[in-house]
């Protein structure tokens, strides 16, 4: 089964409450019939923040780039968040996410990557961030998703920093 097929089922299920929702499913099929709990949570239902610092972003002639240090403390609400430290780089806006370098030497099994996203002339400069991470039970991850908003500031003012704050969470356990 695909990822986007199941990622639906578990949208398509989710209730209207707050709280957060484990679905059961079907792994891959019928050759896999292993049920797979599924969470996936809506905007909303977790105070946490990322800090981007040292926002340096640009446009030239073969495209736009940024590069920006990421971090966040540990998140002890459900799901629990291992914290870390990243420094991304990209570019072009619309292309896929790029996996940043993790810079706090943590020993969990995690990754942080980010794209800039497409935008008409005049709207703000949108960052998406994705942070992945192992949980500490077998075969199990979750995926905080996020965006912040920037500017194209490089040559013409400071680094930036602000937060990006999770809007979606998805795991599989």
């Amino acid at each position: 089964m695909r990822f986007s097929t199941i990622f639906a089922a578990v949208a398509a299920a989710l209730p209207a409450a707050t709280a957060p929702t484990a679905v059961s499913l079907m792994a891959a099929g019928p050759t896999d019939p292993t049920p797979v709990d599924v969470l996936m949570m809506k905007p909303g239902q977790f105070n946490y923040n990322w800090t981007v610092t040292n926002w340096e972003a640009g446009c030239a002639r073969g495209g736009c780039y940024y590069g920006f240090d990421i971090a966040a403390e540990e998140y002890t609400g459900y799901p629990n968040a291992p914290a870390f430290k990243a420094h991304c780089d990209g570019q072009n806006e619309g292309a896929p996410y790029t996996v940043c370098e993790m810079k706090d030497g943590g020993s969990a099994a995690r990754r942080v990557s980010a794209r800039l996203l497409e935008r008409n002339s005049s709207d703000p400069v949108y960052i998406r961030v994705s942070y992945q991470y192992a949980d500490s039970q077998p075969n199990a991850y979750f995926n905080w998703t996020g965006t912040g908003e920037a500017s194209y500031n490089q040559f013409v003012a400071p680094a930036q920093t602000f937060n990006v704050t999770p809007s979606e969470v998805f795991g599989v356990a």
